[in-house]
């Protein structure tokens, strides 16, 4: 019997592929950081592969109910505050969708799309370990060169995006007067 209890602990115990420290699982979650303080490394506790994003869970590993939860504290946000703190983050809300969205966009999309290209050439290029101070500076100019060059996609992109952060500047907008209605303006919990 206690070989069995033995047993059941050490499958829900895992190393992080990082640091490797060992620590139990939290019942329900399957996207867990490590809890160590100077690792915080993010993985899939189901197959162990570090650094991973929710694109992941779409093949084999599936994310729980929980990590679901952790991933919508947005909506939680902005569903149970007051329709009065609504109004008044409205001008902030407004800046981020029409503004940052789109400047974050046109200005990540080429970093974003070099580093995807850096990662490529740093696998062909693993096994040689040295690498010249011309090859380098080589590569700084190709990297300016492609980022003024991937800009004006980015541009494009952001044009493409301001449909989507439109509809959810309307949502909100509807969301914001919903919540001015005194019968509607508090959302609590009901307590079990």
């Amino acid at each position: 019997m206690r070989a069995f209890g033995a047993m059941e602990k050490a499958t829900r115990a895992r190393q992080c592929p990082r640091c490797l420290n060992i620590y139990a699982q939290k019942i329900g979650c399957n996207y867990v950081r490590c809890p160590n303080l100077r690792c915080n490394t993010w993985f899939c506790w189901e197959c162990g592969k570090k650094d991973v994003d929710w694109t992941h869970f779409m093949g084999d590993c599936k994310p729980s109910f929980d990590d679901v939860l952790k991933g919508l504290y947005v909506v939680k946000f902005v569903l149970f505050i007051g329709g009065f703190t609504t109004l008044f983050i409205t001008p902030s809300v407004f800046l981020g969708l029409f503004v940052f969205a789109p400047l974050s966009i046109t200005l990540g999309t080429p970093p974003y799309a070099l580093h995807r290209i850096m990662k490529k050439w740093d696998r062909r290029e693993s096994d040689q370990q040295e690498v010249d101070v011309a090859r380098k500076a080589l590569f700084g100019a190709i990297y300016i060169v492609l980022f003024i060059a991937l800009l004006p996609l980015g541009a494009a992109l952001a044009v493409v995006a301001m449909l989507p952060i439109t509809l959810f500047w309307f949502i909100y907008l509807a969301l914001l007067w919903i919540k001015l209605i005194p019968i509607f303006g508090q959302v609590t919990l009901l307590s079990v």
